[in-house]
């Protein structure tokens, strides 16, 4: 089991190393408004393949009650639009702005970089 616990302790600072350089990039980027959760939320918007609020919410694995609170935020900062299609009217979608897409292309050079 100690080799268990060696990569385990190993994962451990390894995270713990990355979201620090993150969160240390992220206050020195231009979109210093930002938390790393409305990142994450900014990556899981452009990743899901159906945009709804309930197909974000689940690759987040958190509540749409959750991700709604997350989402009023970024449509306040001016990152996310958020809309009903006329299809069906219970069906709320969000899309990234210009400027959500550019906070997310700012993040994704940071992690090229430090993977590089």
């Amino acid at each position: 089991m100690d080799y268990m616990d060696t990569i385990n302790q190993s994962l451990v600072k390894l995270f713990n190393v990355v979201l620090k350089q993150e969160e240390k990039a992220l206050k020195e980027s231009t979109f210093r408004n930002l938390s790393m959760s409305e990142i994450h939320t900014l990556e899981a918007i452009s990743l899901s393949g159906q945009n709804t609020m309930s197909s974000v919410a689940k690759d987040l694995s958190i509540t749409v009650s959750t991700l709604t609170t997350a989402i009023d935020k970024l449509v306040a900062k001016g990152y996310v639009d958020r809309f009903r299609i006329n299809e069906d009217r219970r069906i709320v979608k969000v899309t990234l702005t210009e400027k959500g897409k550019q906070a997310l292309k700012e993040h994704e050079a940071f992690h090229i970089a430090m993977v590089s």
